[in-house]
């Protein structure tokens, strides 16, 4: 794991009570093993974007030269904004229990 460095955070005492109740229902061992865990899971959707990204990007070199014509430039940020209308951008809920990963 190499050098462990302590930070300190500070949270509203709203998130503290809903962190204390996960740790209270069993989900967690401490606070410690609760924030591990949600930044292991931030690191794998960071990792699985890159890949994503990487793999769409070859896709599109490999699919040949573009359509003459075929590029509006207002028409793709009103179809990108559209798109964006329909995504919820709330962090997602890490459940009790949901563990990835056995810390045991």
């Amino acid at each position: 794991m190499g050098e462990v460095r302590k930070i300190e955070v500070p949270i509203s005492s709203e998130l503290a009570a809903e962190i204390d109740a996960a740790i209270a229902a069993g989900g967690y061992r401490d606070f410690s093993d609760l924030v591990s865990e949600m930044l292991d899971s931030w690191h794998s959707c960071r990792h699985d974007d890159s890949e994503r990204l990487r793999r769409l990007w070859k896709e599109g070199l490999a699919s040949g030269e573009p359509i003459e014509g075929g590029f509006d430039l207002e028409d793709i940020k009103r179809r990108g904004m559209e798109r964006l209308s329909c995504v919820s951008f709330t962090k997602p809920a890490i459940s009790p229990g949901s563990n990835s990963t056995d810390r045991s």
